[in-house]
């Protein structure tokens, strides 16, 4: 019930005991490096998160599809998306602008949500 000494371990693994010496002293180096030195000598990469050409492209190709399906709602509906998503009204706020209910502006939204929804989904299929 002890630790094993190192030419136990050395005998154990099948090697002479400079080699498990070498391995032991490159295992211990491995362990003692610290993430901030690694960093500083630029030996650890990290990954780039900014988007490729291809990522950009994708996005404006979306961004083209959805200005399109929005186009394509009722005046009211664009009005109402226009101030929610953008003038960031509440719906409160909103039926007080439109002159109807929180509840009616709820549907409103909702009904062209799913427009949008519906147009983008053909669109990129």
């Amino acid at each position: 019930m002890r630790a094993p000494t190192a030419v136990e371990m050395a005998e154990a693994l099948d090697m002479s005991a400079e080699d498990y010496f070498a391995l032991e002293r490159s295992a211990t180096h491995g362990r003692s490096t610290s993430l901030d030195e690694l960093m500083e000598g630029g030996a650890f990469l990290l990954a780039d998160e900014r988007m490729t050409a291809d990522d950009l492209c994708e996005q404006e190709d979306m961004l083209a599809a959805l200005r399109h399906c929005i186009e394509r709602l009722s005046d009211r509906e664009q009005l109402v998306l226009q101030l929610y998503f953008f003038e960031e009204l509440n719906l409160q706020e909103i039926g007080l602008t439109l002159d109807v209910s929180a509840a009616r502006v709820c549907q409103i939204k909702r009904d062209a949500m799913i427009k949008v929804d519906r147009m983008m989904r053909e669109i990129t299929e």
